[in-house]
């Protein structure tokens, strides 16, 4: 059915298609009814367009105060309740940033507000652990497919904002922008992108 779907979509064109799942139609509060069947939304948007700058140039992201909670149970799953994410969203607007870095509550960074992180150092790449919070999206899973494929050595681990500014490279991926390289971040200057350039092209050559 989903399939099917989603093959009506395809007439549309080039775009995005959301599939959204809920536990279906209950009475008020908390607790979720156990007669409750399971509703699905499929939406297609078009696919918006981002300035060539930033996939050359490369973005300052704006490290945002509001500050992840942790939640084993939730980490990795992108579900409903994001409104952490959202305000986030909204420091970055205001601070007239196209993209935050968030951290948890202990000072560890996550992620991007609607991205994954990964850094570059000597050729390997190291991505934030994500088992108390954050999104486990599906771009950073093709990233690390990619470095299965070719080689490189990608480590999963708990990162400080002084492991990103020891880094060679940073970058930031989404299933809609793709990725776009840090250019600057606090006081440092990343220039090298020979190892974030390669994967970005080769998700570019796998979209198309």
């Amino acid at each position: 059915m989903l399939l099917q779907e989603l093959k009506q979509l395809s007439g549309a064109g080039s775009g995005i298609a959301k599939i959204t799942v809920t536990r279906g139609i209950g009475k008020r509060g908390y607790a979720p009814s156990s007669q409750a069947n399971p509703t699905r939304v499929v939406s297609f948007h078009p696919a918006p367009k981002y300035d060539e700058a930033l996939y050359v140039d490369g973005i300052t992201p704006h490290l945002c105060d509001l500050k992840l909670s942790r939640q084993p149970r939730l980490a990795g799953l992108k579900h409903l309740n994001r409104l952490e994410n959202v305000l986030a969203a909204g420091e970055c607007q205001a601070a007239g940033a196209v993209e935050g870095l968030l951290e948890d509550e202990d000072g560890f960074v996550i992620s991007g507000t609607r991205s994954n992180l990964f850094a570059v150092s000597g050729g390997k790449l190291s991505t934030p652990d994500l088992s108390a919070s954050g999104v486990a999206g599906v771009q950073r899973d093709r990233v690390i497919a990619w470095a299965a494929q070719h080689g490189v050595e990608c480590t999963i681990s708990r990162m400080k904002m002084t492991d990103l500014l020891e880094a060679e490279e940073l970058f930031l991926v989404n299933s809609v922008f793709g990725l776009w390289p840090i250019a600057r971040l606090h006081a440092n200057d990343f220039s090298q992108r020979q190892v974030s350039f390669l994967i970005q092209t080769w998700l570019n050559d796998a979209q198309n």
